[in-house]
C-alpha cells in the first residue's frame, strides 16, 4: 500500500516479488530447522513417544505446505495492501468454504489418513495463491485509493 500511495503501481509487483523471495528463504529455513531433528521439535509439545512417532510423517506434509504458505499470505496480503479489502475477503471466504468441503470429502467418502489429510493445507494455500494472483495480474486495483 506504501508503494501504492506514492503512485508507484509500476512497483507492486516487484515489491510482491521481493517479498515473495523473503518469503520462501525463511520458509526454507524452518525447514531446515525441522529437519534436522523433528523428534526434538514435537517433545517441545509432548513427551508421549507414541504420539511424536506417529506425527513425524505429518511433520514432512507441513513442512513442504510451509512453501505454499508463504506464497499464499504474501499474495493475500498484497490483495490487502491495494486497498480493495472486499476482494481480498471473498478471496479468502471463497477459498476457506473449497477447503472445508475438500477436508470433509476426503475424510468422510474417501477416508483419507491423518497425514493425507494434512495435504489439504496445499489445496487452501495454493487456492489463496492463485485468486490473488488472477486479481493482482488483472490490474483492476491500479489507480485505487488507499
Amino acid at each position: 500500500s506504501k508503494v501504492i500511495g506514492q503512485n508507484r503501481d509500476d512497483l507492486v509487483m516487484v515489491v510482491v516479488k521481493r517479498t515473495l523471495v523473503l518469503a520462501l528463504i525463511g520458509s526454507l529455513a524452518f525447514v531446515i530447522l525441522n529437519k534436522m531433528d523433528q523428534a526434538i521439535l514435537l517433545s517441545i509439545f509432548t513427551d508421549d513417544t507414541t504420539l511424536i512417532n506417529e506425527s513425524l510423517p505429518i511433520i514432512d506434509v507441513i513442512s513442504i505446505t510451509m512453501f505454499f504458505f508463504a506464497v499464499g499470505i504474501v499474495l493475500v496480503s498484497a490483495v490487502a495492501g491495494t486497498g480493495n479489502t472486499r476482494v481480498s475477503l471473498i478471496i479468502e471466504v471463497s477459498t476457506l468454504l473449497f477447503y472445508l468441503i475438500f477436508i470433509y470429502t476426503v475424510v468422510n467418502y474417501y477416508h483419507w489418513p491423518l497425514k493425507d489429510v494434512w495435504l489439504a493445507e496445499m489445496v487452501y494455500f495454493t487456492g489463496l495463491s492463485a485468486l490473488s494472483l488472477l486479481y493482482l495480474w488483472s490490474g483492476k486495483w491500479k489507480g485505487k485509493q488507499v
